[in-house]
């Protein structure tokens, strides 16, 4: 069920937070080895941390007010949801065989959050395992897979996937999108939720159309949180 509010465009940043290793994970203490091609996210610890604590209740997604024609769901239905998951495989596959986009990636990445000679978000890992994993983005998409792979397992595992959709699919559309994700997130984080966007089944035309005709029916540009 989605809820309206004024328009407005902004296009959201190509490396998205769509494909960002482990978003929202604890860096595991010390510098350590550089990870091997395969292996590159063993050098994060699990879970989250918990900066703020876990609240008390349980907590329902925010329902907040969106641009003309975007739309929020959520779905909770397991097929679904591995359905989602394994088009999101698809789509980070066909992403890293590009190998641009993960080159673009790494410029969007930096080491160490002291480095002031790069722009973008730190690696929540050692820095010599995320100088590692930068290097090798800039070469290689496989990077790409096995975080792709991880973010499926999630997708899959629920209890809810959440999507912002719009009423056509087009550029103006994606622009839309991503200007909601950003109303989204806030509100969400407040409430002690930890999201994050998938942008890659958007950007892969044909599993976003999957995902809208079989997901969701009568609603475009589908991109999962």
């Amino acid at each position: 069920a989605g809820v309206r509010g004024p328009a407005a465009c902004c296009r959201p940043g190509p490396a998205g937070a769509a494909v960002g290793p482990a978003r929202g994970r604890r860096a595991a203490g010390g510098r350590g080895a550089a990870a091997p091609p395969g292996r590159w996210f063993g050098a994060l610890a699990p879970g989250v941390p918990k900066r703020r604590g876990s609240p008390p209740q349980p907590v329902e997604p925010p329902r907040v007010p969106m641009p003309d024609g975007i739309g929020v769901s959520y779905v909770a239905d397991p097929q679904a949801r591995a359905y989602v998951a394994d088009l999101h495989r698809q789509a980070v596959s066909a992403l890293a065989a590009t190998k641009s986009f993960s080159s673009e990636l790494a410029g969007w990445l930096r080491a160490d959050h002291a480095d002031r000679r790069r722009d973008g978000m730190t690696l929540p890992m050692p820095p010599d395992a995320a100088a590692a994993l930068i290097a090798e983005l800039a070469r290689s998409g496989e990077p790409l897979r096995e975080l792709g792979e991880r973010d499926a397992l999630a997708l899959a595992a629920g209890p809810l996937v959440g999507f912002l959709t719009s009423a056509t699919d087009d550029a103006p559309a994606w622009a839309h999108v991503g200007l909601a994700w950003q109303r989204l997130c806030l509100p969400a984080h407040a409430a002690g939720l930890a999201v994050a966007p998938l942008t890659a089944l958007v950007e892969d035309h044909r599993a976003r159309q999957a995902a809208a005709a079989r997901v969701l029916p009568g609603q475009q540009s589908p991109m999962p949180l």
